[in-house]
């Protein structure tokens, strides 16, 4: 059998060189023995779409060219004109007002994949500014961030976005190292992707089967299986990795090579596995909204990500139970409709409702923001800087009695009351916003007895979103997260517990365990590649 790399690389030493143009130079390569290079420039000539078809009319008539290569150009001509009928059809569908027909039309030019674009390209010109939408969704999904970029560079969005109001970013943490200690987001999915349990779930205790050599301390209770499952699949996404992704790591002996896509694919396979009929998700505990929120965060942005018409049903559903359990005039608490409020429980629900607008599910966030802004504000200190109370204004430090009560109190509560006012109401003058003062003024430190991976979480992503990549609270508040964050992540000499953090030195560590503060601290590094900025 002829060495197909051999031939190649005899073609590329050997041919002469190779018109510049990359039409002429597809065309030149059609020409090439070697079956392998002929099928790759005549799918990407197809690619091109209907704006070549000229170039190769005239080729296929040019008496001076190969007789393969006019066949060829024929070939791919007709291919064009043929796909040309097959997607106007497609886009009148995408286009139309019945929402079947636009996901059946979407799923589709999805299957299809890359030789869609040129078409989608066109979508973009269009009068129909649900076709426009929905072309930019499906560029999203199909090309790369370069390529997004580069073809969405002269359109301006109804958002007022151009480049950078993608549905949920460009998720790519850089490879560059932070602080010069390699890359730690990387260092935590791996510990994550090593201990998660044969069935796709993450649990609080049971992460511990899954180590090799001593056991990583740290259990949880196992009542937040679900929701430190679904925080787990969140830190993946938030990294850029979907179930669709198929990058692949060293992993250890026990565990095998890593494939991130199968990760995120089996969590998510978990999480809809344990959904209810009227979309719950995660079982009915004493305070199954946590896990129900963050799940629902999960589902939704897994779809958003990929447009997986398989997550679609399950994102949905889950969405409408939080609207469902939302308390009537006010926010949200432990079980549906309690009648109770609070504020931490109701920032989860604020991401994921939020998610759902970018993923383009149903779901009437007006009513809902309203509702939940009456609650923010009747907790709300105006004479205390707005800050925030978690069930009533001025209700002082939270925790758990035999707990947590020696840990130092944070202005958790303020940090979610600030991004979810930024979220809900796109207004920088708001004055709840006022509460970003509090958080600067309590910034993070590993010091003993003021570790809380929640507050973090959430401080990072207010005042990232409120001053962004160059402001100076931003700088200010980074760079000491960074410094706590990574000073306690474990390092390569500490075996099966490398990239985790422990959970018995955090706040709120002896409920989730080392799941949880390993996927939320990951989850907290990624906050300037996951969403685009609200304020500007």
């Amino acid at each position: 059998m002829r060495n197909s790399y051999a031939s190649t690389l005899f073609l590329l030493c050997f041919q002469p060189a190779l018109p510049q143009d990359s039409v002429e130079r597809l065309i030149f390569q059609l020409g090439y023995e070697d079956f392998e290079i002929q099928g790759q420039a005549a799918n990407a000539l197809e690619g091109m779409g209907p704006k070549i078809l000229d170039t190769l009319r005239k080729t296929a008539e040019d008496t001076n060219k190969k007789q393969d290569v006019r066949d060829w150009c024929n070939r791919i001509a007709r291919k064009i004109q043929a796909n040309e009928k097959r997607y106007q059809v497609l886009l009148e569908r995408l286009s139309s007002t019945d929402d079947e027909t636009k996901e059946s039309a979407e799923k589709e030019i999805i299957t299809i994949g890359r030789p869609a674009i040129p078409y989608l390209l066109d979508s973009l010109k269009s009068d129909n500014k649900n076709l426009r939408k929905r072309a930019r969704n499906i560029l999203e999904v199909i090309g790369s961030e370069k390529e997004v970029r580069k073809w969405l560079a002269d359109f301006q969005f109804e958002d007022g976005s151009v480049t950078d109001g993608f549905r949920f970013g460009f998720r790519k943490i850089p490879e560059k190292s932070l602080l010069d200690k390699g890359n730690p987001v990387l260092a935590a999915l791996k510990w994550l992707a090593r201990h998660q349990n044969p069935d796709g779930s993450w649990g609080a205790c049971s992460f511990s089967n899954q180590c090799h050599g001593p056991r990583c301390p740290g259990t949880g209770d196992p009542e937040f299986d679900a929701g430190v499952t679904a925080l787990s699949v969140l830190a993946f996404l938030g990294a850029g990795y979907s179930h669709l992704s198929k990058d692949e790591f060293l992993g250890s002996e026990k565990s095998g090579p890593l494939r991130f896509g199968d990760t995120v694919r089996n969590g998510l396979k978990w999480l809809m596995a344990r959904q209810d009929p009227e979309g719950c998700v995660g079982g009915r505990g004493t305070k199954y909204m946590y896990n129900h929120a963050i799940a629902a965060l999960a589902l939704t942005e897994a779809y958003g990500m990929s447009a997986t018409p398989l997550l679609k049903g399950s994102a949905q559903a889950s969405i409408d139970f939080l609207i469902k359990a939302q308390n009537p005039d006010r926010a949200w608490r432990y079980t549906k409709q309690s009648g109770d409020n609070d504020t931490s429980i109701t920032g989860w629900v604020i991401m994921a409702l939020k998610s759902a607008e970018m993923a383009d599910l149903k779901v009437d966030t007006k009513d809902c923001y309203e509702k939940a802004g009456k609650w923010f504000d009747e907790v709300s200190d105006p004479g205390n800087t707005m800050r925030v109370g978690y069930n009533g204004r001025a209700s002082g430090k939270v925790f758990v009695p035999g707990k947590n009560e020696d840990f130092e109190h944070h202005e958790a509560m303020t940090a979610v009351g600030v991004l979810c006012r930024i979220f809900m109401t796109k207004d920088k003058k708001h004055p709840a916003l006022d509460g970003i003062q509090l958080l600067v003024s309590d910034l993070p430190t590993s010091k003993s007895g003021r570790v809380d991976s929640y507050y973090w979480h959430y401080g990072t992503q207010a005042i990232y979103q409120f001053d962004g990549p160059e402001g100076e609270l931003w700088q200010k508040w980074n760079e000491a997260f960074k410094r706590a964050v990574l000073t306690n992540q474990k390092g390569a000499l500490e075996a099966c517990a490398y990239g985790s953090w422990t959970s018995e030195d955090d706040r709120w560590g002896f409920e989730g365990g080392r799941v949880y503060t390993t996927a939320i601290n990951a989850l907290t590094l990624e906050t300037p590649y996951r969403y685009p900025r609200v304020l500007k």
